[in-house]
């Protein structure tokens, strides 16, 4: 007979308020739909979520106009075919053309169930992440009720996706570091949340996934170009002057949403230019803090906590939808601890980022929660390396 352990109150806590945190999401997403805010419209036309720009985008690549994914009017022409001429916004489709073979792939199924599919098969991805860097009970509870999974179902958007891809190369960068360069080389769609990558792979000295992830990066290129072309790559080069100069300089990507250092700038009313210069400054200091972390002898988990919080510090563009990140970056942090050897300020900082995430989309007004949600967990994982013992594969290494 195995003897009886009692139960860690900590893990009952966690998996409680995930508990309530799902019947709260279930719940709201049902008066979401009811409101016609979430699938389908009141007019019965689908509602207008983030995803239609990767549908809209898509569509053009099957009617044989790729390059038209970057033409603001031309792409808006189809997401207003799709969601009904009431609709009178935009979502702009910004990424790399080597997205495009998916976007084209996504537009095969009608707008709402390929939204459906969407969402379930990159949760399904994002879960499995997190399965592999915590396989511990009640993970997939937990990484179900992160807030910022529930805002990625509402939007359609690609924050559980960028987590698989980012988590899962981290889970595997030791073991199978090919593969974990293909993930990473994936990532790619989505530069801007991989700024600190290579410098973090340079300075553990994982050449084969910087390579792997290199030749991933350029056949998804060339693979895009043999498909579509070179008018999607002509396009999207002439693409982004205006896009830097319509998000950023003149202010159309809703700033206040921005959950960056930069975005707490220019809520303070600092210029662009101005912006940019300080925001470099805090990017370069993150970048040498994880550079560091990464050339040290420290655990594996905390330096994966913080190359995936400083990862949304070190970019100037990520939104609630992105924190997926954040959600990774805390599991990596709290495995390994365990029941009575627990370190009490790395338990407040997990709790109190996902806290931050949670409340940052009702209050877009105030600057910076989430950016505090990240460096929370990032001097957290400074704090757990400094004070855990180093893997024994570094210290045989060493």
């Amino acid at each position: 007979m195995r003897p009886f352990v009692p139960p860690d109150p900590i893990a009952k806590t966690v998996l409680g308020a995930a508990l309530v945190l799902l019947v709260f999401y279930a719940t709201a997403f049902v008066e979401l739909f009811r409101a016609g805010i979430w699938l389908i419209g009141p007019d019965g036309r689908p509602a207008a979520v983030d995803y239609v720009n990767v549908w809209a985008a898509g569509d053009l690549v099957l009617q044989g106009r790729p390059g038209d994914a970057y033409d603001w009017d031309r792409h808006g022409e189809v997401e207003r075919r799709v969601l009904g001429p009431s609709f009178d916004g935009y979502f702009g489709f910004h990424y790399p053309p080597h997205l495009l073979p998916l976007a084209a792939a996504a537009a095969l199924l009608p707008f709402v169930p390929s939204l459906l599919v969407w969402i379930v098969v990159t949760g399904a991805a994002y879960l499995a992440a997190m399965r592999a860097v915590l396989p511990v009970p009640g993970v997939l509870l937990a990484a179900a009720a992160f807030p910022a999974t529930a805002y990625n179902v509402q939007l359609g958007q690609n924050g559980l996706l960028s987590a698989a891809l980012f988590a899962g190369g981290l889970v595997l960068l030791e073991r199978r570091p090919v593969l974990a360069g293909i993930l990473f080389g994936a990532l790619t769609y989505k530069p801007h949340l991989g700024l600190l990558v290579p410098f973090a792979l340079l300075a553990g000295g994982h050449v084969r996934a910087i390579l792997s992830a290199a030749v991933t990066a350029a056949a998804l290129l060339l693979a895009a170009f043999l498909l579509l072309g070179p008018e999607p790559f002509t396009s999207f080069a002439a693409s982004l002057d205006v896009t830097n100069r319509k998000l950023f300089v003149e202010g159309q990507v809703a700033i206040g949403k921005l959950q960056t250092v930069y975005g707490v700038l220019r809520q303070a009313g600092l210029p662009h230019g101005t912006a940019v210069a300080l925001h470099g400054a805090v990017a370069a200091g993150v970048l040498i803090l994880v550079f560091r972390l990464f050339r040290s002898r420290a655990a594996s988990g905390p330096k994966n906590a913080a190359l995936l919080a400083g990862a949304l510090l070190a970019t100037p563009y990520a939104f609630i939808y992105d924190f997926p990140l954040l959600a990774a970056a805390s599991a990596f942090l709290v495995g390994g601890m365990q029941e009575g050897n627990r370190d009490a300020t790395v338990v407040a900082a997990v709790a109190g980022a996902v806290l931050l995430v949670f409340f940052a989309p009702f209050a877009a007004g105030v600057p910076g929660i989430g950016a505090a949600a990240a460096a929370l967990i990032l001097a957290a994982a400074l704090r757990r390396a400094a004070t855990s013992p180093p893997d024994v594969a570094l210290q045989k290494n060493s």
